[in-house]
């Protein structure tokens, strides 16, 4: 026979309401005391919340959903860890679901979170513009983009400055006398990689060079940043002196291109890179890089992402843009 709230309840010596509070984290309500003694009832009695009629019953789930583009990046599962560490200590659980680079895929996750009632999404999204997801996305539904803000963006949003970052970085290595400088740049339909691009031609604009289209490089879908080889291979025929990595997967696969042919660092080819990880300070020679604070991103969204699900028609857009840092080592 199932066991009840109420048999809950009274071996605990508590109220139904107390142990409601408990089992749905509403722990300010609940002293450390009750708390264990209805956690010790409940597993005395064996007893298990049906989850599926708190869904209804409150009309979301405790489920956040966190949609990214690639889980084999570093940089998205910094971003689920701090998403995550935010959410647990409000009693919601994060679903990461990987797009691998597809927008369907994507579209997809969106439309399950929203039909599973969770209560809101974290989305880093391949979207172009907004308009690509509004037939997913209803207005008063609690979504953050996070990294990406795709054009025409409704919802609230955090990004580093994208611009900003690749304009440094540029402008660096042409006050260390170069002038042919290679940027291997992100998919060109996602706002990071126009706003990374334009802050690379802005520098040169501003320094005075001429722009090469030879020196401007695309990754595609790879997922494994091995084309950054090809790519780098390509800008050195071309003659470069110095190159910007605008993603840390190709970043990886480039020194390794680099150190394994014996091209000096930096004596016949500077590199910036993108994110500061371990493995970027212990190179040798070790590498200059973008420090995008990621964590904190992470953490952002979700506090974010928590004021919408409490104010989900509320009359306020959030557009955070935090600074990174060029972190400056031996490569350059």
């Amino acid at each position: 026979m199932k066991v009840s709230i109420k048999e809950v309840a009274k071996l605990a010596g508590c109220s139904t309401a107390t142990v409601s509070n408990v089992i749905n984290n509403r722990n300010k309500f609940v002293s450390e005391s009750v708390r264990k003694k209805v956690l010790d009832a409940m597993g005395a009695l064996n007893y298990k919340p049906n989850n599926f009629a708190q869904t209804l019953r409150k009309g979301r789930s405790n489920i956040v959903g966190f949609v990214v583009p690639d889980l084999m990046n570093y940089f998205f599962t910094e971003l689920a860890s701090a998403i995550q560490s935010v959410l647990t200590e409000n009693g919601l659980q994060l679903i990461v679901m990987n797009s691998e680079y597809s927008l369907d895929k994507e579209k997809q996750y969106i439309r399950q979170s929203v039909d599973q009632y969770a209560s809101g999404i974290i989305i880093a999204s391949l979207a172009e513009k907004y308009s690509h997801l509004e037939d997913c996305l209803s207005d008063d539904f609690p979504a953050v983009f996070i990294d990406r803000n795709p054009l025409g963006c409704k919802k609230d949003c955090i990004t580093i400055n994208n611009f900003q970052a690749a304009y440094e970085a540029t402008q660096t290595l042409i006050r260390k006398g170069h002038q042919k400088i290679g940027i291997i740049n992100g998919t060109l339909n996602i706002s990071t990689s126009k706003e990374r691009l334009a802050g690379y031609v802005a520098a040169l604009e501003e320094a005075g060079i001429a722009l090469d289209d030879r020196l401007i490089k695309h990754r595609s879908k790879d997922r494994t940043g091995h084309e950054g080889q090809r790519l780098i291979e390509e800008l050195l025929e071309a003659g470069i002196t110095a190159v910007f990595i605008v993603n840390n997967q190709t970043t990886i696969k480039v020194m390794q291109y680099l150190i394994d042919r014996q091209i000096e660092i930096p004596g016949q080819i500077a590199v910036i890179g993108f994110d500061d990880y371990e493995w970027s300070s212990i190179t040798k020679p070790s590498l200059s890089v973008i420090r995008q604070p990621t964590f904190e991103m992470g953490v952002k969204a979700a506090e974010i992402l928590l004021k919408r699900i409490n104010s989900p028609s509320a009359d306020f857009q959030e557009h955070y843009v935090l600074p990174s840092k060029l972190i400056q080592r031996s490569s350059i």
